[in-house]
């Protein structure tokens, strides 16, 4: 075992809740990564210039390592080139119907990804979350009203029609409310795990735990937990959705809008809608269990996320999701990316650095998976044909977990350092907005040129008024470049 120093400040405590060693000084981080359990350094693990190695085995199985400033550009860039497909697909849906550059299976994606991923970096608390993007939700509501208005169309009888992409800010209030209870959870998990690679960088003499016992407690803890859970949403809660389906019936009449969510109208679609329900709530319920007690059970609880990713595919691959799902898709997405940022993904960095070498069979995986000449959009219609399934979901899957792996390196941090680009998230933010409201009032092309004059007015804004530097990366989604600040 290397000596260790005997300075006062450096001498490992035991903590009560982690059994572990945790440091009393922490010098080299500041104190958002104190906070979120990011390297507890100190003096005794002073190694190869202030670290616990060129990159701890914990580390790199992290998704956001420590920096400097706070930045991560992949962030900021997934959400303006998503939030800019997402224009062009409310503008002109025939590029998503020929599934152009795969955008069905990763824009909407990798937005839940990132705010999975930013909503895990906030420090704001809940009510300050959830008022910021109630007030997203009724600007652009607003918007999109006075373009219903101004074109003589029936707000009133279509309120879906009108909220709109606005939809997707009300799953992220919902998500975020539901997400906090784990979120604090994970915080405390990815703690201990940091106090947990201290004592193993420090004792080298520490008997590691045997995996052949881990490896049974997972396979009965886990598999029990997720019979369980299939047994109550199948068989206990059926008499509870013949009770409730004529009022869910009642619910479909606003609109046609009701109709695209795959809403009923009829006690009889009820029935089916309710079930469908019940299948993706086993989902969802299922991964809460598994993010919940992985982390207690395994050896590396940086395995978690991938039982997170498996469960959420190889159940969207063998059952028949509708496409009122996609909400549920959303909250799955989320806690996949915020498990990620606080857990960690097992492997992550060695995957990547393939993903990253051999990137153009990456693209020809994708591009065998889908089908030539396919006109349909999967994500309105899903597959109910189990091949065809398959392909669509392991495909989505193997976007995302590209992202996860691989993100920060698909990306050059000098589109911002030294093209100035970040006056791009404030264009992102407004587009999002006012994208709908602007394809409604204007008749093309002249509503791509509104939206591109966004740009210079913006950079306009960025240059010239100078406002204080922000810090994207801490922003949920859609929420202003300097919100979180």
């Amino acid at each position: 075992m290397e000596k260790i120093s005997s300075k006062p400040t450096a001498t490992p405590r035991a903590d009560s809740s982690t059994q572990c060693p945790v440091q009393e000084h922490q010098p080299l981080v500041n104190r958002r990564h104190e906070e979120h359990g990011w390297k507890l350094y100190d003096d005794t693990l002073k190694k190869d210039g202030g670290r616990l190695g060129p990159e701890s085995e914990w580390e790199s199985h992290q998704l956001l390592p420590p920096c400097v400033d706070n930045h991560y550009p992949f962030l900021d860039l997934t959400r303006i080139i998503c939030v800019w497909c997402v224009c062009v697909d409310h503008g002109n849906s025939s590029f998503g119907h020929f599934n152009i550059m795969f955008t069905q299976d990763w824009v909407l994606q990798y937005l839940y990804l990132v705010c999975g991923v930013c909503y895990g970096m906030s420090e704001r608390d809940l009510l300050s979350y959830e008022t910021r993007l109630l007030a997203y939700f009724v600007l652009g509501v607003f918007v999109n009203m006075v373009a219903w208005t101004f074109t003589g169309q029936d707000w009133w009888n279509n309120m879906f029609d009108v909220i709109f992409h606005l939809w997707f800010v009300a799953g992220l209030m919902l998500n975020c409310a539901i997400l906090a209870p784990l979120k604090t959870y994970l915080k405390k998990c990815r703690q201990q795990a940091a106090a947990a690679a201290i004592s193993k960088a420090m004792f080298s003499d520490l008997q590691e735990p045997s995996y052949r016992s881990c490896l049974l407690q997972v396979l009965v803890v886990i598999g029990g937990g997720i019979v369980g859970i299939m047994i109550i949403f199948t068989v206990v809660l059926d008499p509870v959705r013949e009770l409730i389906a004529p009022f869910v019936g009642a619910i479909g009449a606003r609109g046609r809008g009701a109709s695209f969510w795959g809403i009923p109208h009829d006690t009889k679609g009820a029935r089916t809608f309710l079930n469908h329900t019940c299948n993706y709530l086993m989902l969802t319920c299922t991964n809460i269990y598994l993010l919940i007690v992985g982390p207690r059970i395994q050896c590396d609880m940086t395995f978690s996320t991938w039982l997170l990713i498996m469960n959420t595919y190889g159940h969207r691959c063998l059952f028949y999701r509708a496409a009122d799902e996609r909400p549920f898709h959303g909250l799955d997405i989320m806690m996949i990316s915020l498990a990620c940022y606080y857990l960690g993904l097992f492997g992550r960095r060695t995957i990547g650095n393939y993903i990253v070498r051999y990137w153009f069979c990456v693209l020809l995986l994708f591009s065998l998976l889908w089908e030539p000449g396919t006109m349909t959009r999967y994500d309105e219609s899903p597959p109910a044909e189990l091949t065809v399934r398959i392909r669509v979901n392991l495909l989505e899957g193997l976007f995302v977990t590209v992202w996860l792996v691989a993100g920060e390196r698909l990306v050059q941090s000098e589109i911002f350092t030294e093209d100035k680009l970040q006056f791009m998230n404030y264009w992102a933010l407004i587009v999002f907005l006012v994208h709908k409201a602007v394809h409604i009032a204007i008749v093309p092309p002249f509503n791509w040129v509104v939206l591109l004059a966004i740009v210079p007015a913006c950079h306009y804004y960025c240059t010239s008024w100078d406002p204080p530097k922000p810090k994207f990366s801490k922003s949920i989604g859609m929420q202003t470049p300097r919100s979180m600040a």
